[in-house]
């Protein structure tokens, strides 16, 4: 079920069918609902689903630390932590 925020003109967020509304950096969206996998998941997508779970799991620990240390590097609106999730991805 959606929910729309500022009447029938505004956005929504959640899902109408096979569309989902959606907020991303205060701008709001509406896309299509995302199709299935048509098939198992390959080794290198693994690899990498292993990968950021490894990473968000040790960054949400430290989420405190990364907010004050990254506050200044942040562009526009972006979240410290996603700040701190790319620069230990490169």
């Amino acid at each position: 079920m959606a929910r729309i925020t500022n009447g029938i003109l505004g956005g929504f967020s959640g899902k109408v069918g096979s569309v989902v509304g959606c907020r991303w950096k205060n701008i709001e969206y509406t896309r299509s609902l995302p199709a299935k996998p048509s098939g198992p998941p390959s080794e290198k997508q693994l690899a990498a689903r292993a990968k950021f779970r490894f990473l968000n799991n040790w960054l949400n620990d430290k989420a405190a630390f990364f907010a004050t240390s990254f506050i200044n590097h942040t562009v526009d609106i972006t979240p410290s932590l996603s700040h701190a999730c790319g620069v230990c991805i490169k």
